[in-house]
């Protein structure tokens, strides 16, 4: 705890250390169809994978930024799943 302290340069509150991810993490997003609630057909992929970068100061705290492999851009993210085996 002390090293996160001296690393971060302040107080690091335990119940936040379980969301620390590293840059770069491979994420998988929820498709956007499925997000708003409709069916995708049967063999059709359920999510797409993306890049952790990070977390932004506009949303709450713990919505992370993640890098569209298609596109280029980086949007926040509400239904994420990291990678932590990586």
């Amino acid at each position: 705890m002390f090293f996160l302290q001296f690393f971060y340069g302040s107080v690091v509150p335990r119940h936040h250390l379980k969301d620390l991810h590293l840059w770069g993490y491979p994420v998988f997003l929820l498709d956007t169809k499925l997000q708003q609630g409709q069916n995708l057909p049967m063999w059709e992929a359920r999510s797409k994978k993306g890049v952790f970068m990070g977390f932004g100061r506009v949303h709450a705290s713990d919505v992370p930024l993640v890098l569209n492999l298609h596109t280029g851009s980086i949007t926040p993210q509400f239904h994420v799943v990291f990678d932590d085996l990586f």
